[in-house]
């Protein structure tokens, strides 16, 4: 009788502890937001995940499986295929190598210049510091507009108009050569 009555001691704390916890708006919108973000990155994710498990419909005939079947045979293409080596482990590895690298060199500057804002009395401190403030100012889409400004040319191979004449020409007209 005891533990029945300690039990419903305890789930009325709980019940109290929830329902004052739903009472401040920012606890709300906390879990919407959390629900939303899952629902965004985890049903995508699983969904992918249930793919690579199952047999399609072009892959049926030559695994001798019919579709919608469980398999492992997209896992093992991918880690122990003879040509795993070049299309997935150097990728990865390069991948791995430049995200290393681009955070040591950002620790070594950021860190740098972090310990000489907050340790060193610079001349131009307040600007220094503002200006590299700058990047997380600006969104996304403007640094990618700078970036393709930037190697928008004909060395990069960024298409230019002249090398896509040629689409705009009817194919089935003979071209004439004039220089």
């Amino acid at each position: 009788m005891f533990f029945l009555l300690d039990f419903k001691r305890q789930s009325m704390k709980i019940a109290f502890k929830f329902k004052s916890y739903f009472k401040k708006p920012q606890n709300i919108i906390l879990v919407v937001m959390l629900v939303v973000l899952g629902y965004l990155t985890l049903f995508p994710m699983f969904s992918m995940i249930k793919d690579t498990l199952t047999v399609h419909v072009s892959e049926a005939r030559r695994l001798k499986l019919s579709v919608g079947a469980f398999t492992f045979d997209h896992w093992v293409k991918v880690l122990f295929d003879k040509n795993s080596l070049q299309l997935f482990y150097r990728p990865f590895i390069n991948s791995l190598v430049t995200s290393l690298a681009a955070c040591l060199v950002s620790l070594v500057f950021g860190g740098t210049f972090a310990w000489f804002i907050t340790r060193t009395n610079l001349r131009w401190k307040k600007l220094l510091s503002s200006l590299f403030i700058f990047p997380y100012i600006m969104p996304s889409w403007t640094l990618a507009l700078a970036w393709i400004n930037i190697f928008k040319n004909s060395l990069t191979g960024w298409p230019t108009a002249h090398s896509l004449s040629h689409l705009s020409q009817d194919s089935t007209m003979p071209r004439s050569h004039t220089s």
